[in-house]
């Protein structure tokens, strides 16, 4: 605690955004680069500090790890990472896990199993109720579906809106049918449909699958998350 804030929080907000009236801010493209270090080296100078990142997405967080070894001012590294599945690279990390791999003669860098790391715990799917669990099935069916169709006719799904099916979309298949084009760049005909209706009448067995498959996901992802994790740690110690 900084002795010289007040005890008074509303008078230690104010305080504090006093003292970081003369924060400087840097907009940099971090990547492991030796020209990112000397950038970094230079904001820094001589002054000890932490460095500490929120959502460290994709290649961040092991770019940002990298610099943390490079670089002696920085003395700690807190770092919260996401989207695993967006590495270019950077998987695995330490020479262990790389030696285990190539005796194994696995391939541990996919980008499926990265983002089956990156979703959510069990814990979330355990604590939904009957009815969540049918609209996540529902969810599931029926975007394959629309996937089915659109690598059919070679289209390339385009949302026009941040997330694309909303909740009262999935109440049945026609209603899912019918928010489409307000959903993707999609112009359908009245054919477009009648073909979606067939491909979702054959997949209809797949319903009772769904959420069974959705579980097993889910155990897997706390395994491989804390691999992606236990990589990391060990590439330090390293």
């Amino acid at each position: 605690m900084n002795p010289n804030l007040s005890e008074n929080p509303r008078e230690s907000l104010n305080e504090f955004k006093l003292n970081t009236r003369n924060m400087k801010h840097i907009h940099l493209m971090v990547d492991s680069s030796e020209t990112v270090s000397k950038e970094l080296e230079e904001c820094i100078a001589e002054i000890p500090v932490s460095l500490v990142g929120l959502h460290a997405c994709g290649d961040l967080t092991p770019d940002l790890i990298k610099q943390f070894l490079k670089i002696k001012h920085i003395r700690n590294l807190v770092l919260v990472s996401c989207c695993y599945h967006k590495m270019k690279s950077n998987f695995p990390l330490s020479q262990k896990l790389k030696a285990a791999a190539d005796e194994t003669g696995f391939t541990l860098f996919s980008g499926h199993l990265l983002r089956l790391a990156a979703q959510e715990p069990v814990s979330r799917w355990l604590r939904m109720s009957p009815g969540e669990h049918e609209m996540h099935a529902r969810n599931v069916v029926f975007r394959s579906i629309l996937e089915i169709f659109s690598k059919q006719r070679g289209l390339e799904l385009k949302k026009k809106r941040r997330k694309a099916t909303k909740d009262d979309d999935v109440n049945s298949f026609y209603s899912y049918l019918s928010s489409l084009e307000a959903a993707y760049e999609l112009s359908l005909e009245v054919e477009d449909k009648e073909i979606l209706m067939e491909i979702y009448n054959s997949k209809l067995h797949l319903f009772n699958l769904v959420e069974n498959l959705t579980g097993l996901q889910f155990i897997l992802q706390n395994i491989l998350e804390n691999l992606v994790i236990a990589d990391r740690v060990q590439f330090l110690q390293e």
